[in-house]
């Protein structure tokens, strides 16, 4: 029977290491699993990070392109209407020397005392 309790004491002795064992590597384990999760989350933030300022870069530039087509917009119809008023300014400064000039056949012709085919034309192109 000492032999028996030889054998189950020598079992127990061999057993206990194990479990030491296996509470150290259990540590060990959990030790490495928080710090991997410590990474992982610190890898998170960091992308994290990196998208947001991303995003706040995206709607920078979208304003900032919604701006330049406002002002764009603003501009083209500025020039637009500046160039129908020096347009029709020309063409009208252009006319006036014709203009005059019909107004003194009109007045040359008025004191014309007969009535002729050209004092009715010049007439009826200055009434125009």
């Amino acid at each position: 029977m000492t032999e028996d309790k030889a054998q189950v004491n020598e079992q127990r002795d061999n057993e206990t290491p194990d479990f030491t064992q296996q509470a150290e590597e259990s540590k060990h384990t959990k030790k490495e699993s928080r710090k991997d999760k410590a990474h992982k989350i610190t890898e998170t933030e960091e992308q994290l990070e990196k998208v947001e300022l991303e995003l706040f870069e995206l709607k920078d530039r979208h304003i900032r392109l919604q701006a330049e087509f406002d002002n764009y917009r603003k501009r083209t119809l500025k020039e637009r209407m500046e160039l129908l008023k020096t347009a029709n300014e020309s063409l009208l400064i252009s006319l006036l020397p014709v203009v005059d000039d019909f107004d003194r056949a009109n007045q040359i012709l008025d004191s014309v005392q007969e009535e002729s085919h050209v004092k009715e034309g010049v007439s009826l192109i200055y009434t125009k």
